[in-house]
C-alpha cells in the first residue's frame, strides 16, 4: 500500500465565548502545512464548513466558490486563508465540519499530482464522510480571539492501493493556538564538551599508576 506523508494545519481565529445571548463572533481558518514525500502537489477542494453548537444548532458557511489549495505551497510556517472574519453566532461548539469535492473518478475537484507527473483525482468514500468532522469543542464569543489549529496527518489521510487509485479518509486533530508557544534556547557547546569530557589529562597526571611497572 502507498502511503503520500503530509501534515496539514488549519488556523482559526475564533472569538471567546459567554452565556448563551443571541449575539455574534467572527472566525478565521487558515491553512498550513509541511514536506511531503512522493507527490509535488496534494490539492484539496474545499467548499465550505459547518459549525455546530452544544445547544444543538448548526451554522453552515459556503463559500461563493470552491477554494482549490495546494497544501504543498503552504510549508515552513506559511499559510493561507480560508475563512477570513466570517460572522457567526457566539456560544460554544461541539464539533466543526470541513466540506470539500472529492468524488471518485471526478477531475476538477481535489487531486495528487507524482513526482512522476501524473495527477490522480482524490476522492472521500461514501462510507468515510464522518471523517471531515473534528469532535473537539472550541468557543465563539463577543470579545478576545481564540485561534484553533487544525492538523491533517496526510500520511493516514491519502492512500493508494494500486498507484492510481488514491482515498482521502482525513485524520485530523484540532488544538488551540494560545495554548501553543515557542521557546529559544542558547548551548555552550565549549561547556558541553567541558562537561562531557571533563580534565581527563590532568585526572591521569594525579591517578597513581594501577599497575607499577616494576610489578610488569
Amino acid at each position: 500500500m502507498k502511503r503520500i506523508t503530509r501534515l496539514v494545519r488549519l488556523a482559526g481565529p475564533l472569538l471567546a465565548t459567554a452565556g448563551l445571548c443571541a449575539c455574534n463572533g467572527t472566525v478565521t481558518v487558515n491553512l498550513t502545512d509541511t514536506p511531503v514525500d512522493g507527490a509535488t502537489s496534494v490539492v484539496i477542494d474545499f467548499t465550505g464548513i459547518v459549525l455546530h453548537s452544544t445547544a444543538g444548532k448548526t451554522t453552515t458557511i459556503n463559500f461563493s466558490s470552491p477554494q482549490q489549495i495546494d497544501l504543498l505551497q503552504l510549508q515552513n510556517g506559511a499559510t493561507q486563508a480560508l475563512l477570513q472574519n466570517e460572522s457567526v453566532p457566539s456560544g460554544s461548539y461541539d464539533w466543526m465540519q470541513l466540506k470539500v469535492l472529492a468524488t471518485a473518478n471526478t477531475n476538477g475537484q481535489s487531486y495528487i499530482t507524482l513526482n512522476t507527473g501524473a495527477q490522480y483525482p482524490l476522492y472521500v468514500p461514501a462510507a468515510s464522510q464522518s471523517a471531515l468532522t473534528i469532535s473537539t469543542p472550541f468557543s465563539v464569543g463577543q470579545s478576545g480571539t481564540t485561534s484553533l489549529i487544525i492538523e491533517f496527518n496526510l500520511r493516514q489521510s491519502v492512500t493508494s492501493t494500486d498507484g492510481q487509485n488514491y482515498t482521502l479518509v482525513p485524520a485530523m486533530h484540532l488544538t488551540n493556538q494560545s495554548q501553543m508557544g515557542t521557546f529559544t534556547a542558547t548551548v555552550d557547546l565549549a561547556g558541553l564538551a567541558t562537561q562531557q569530557l571533563g580534565d581527563a589529562p590532568e585526572r591521569r597526571r594525579r591517578e597513581p599508576d594501577r599497575f607499577p611497572t616494576d610489578a610488569l
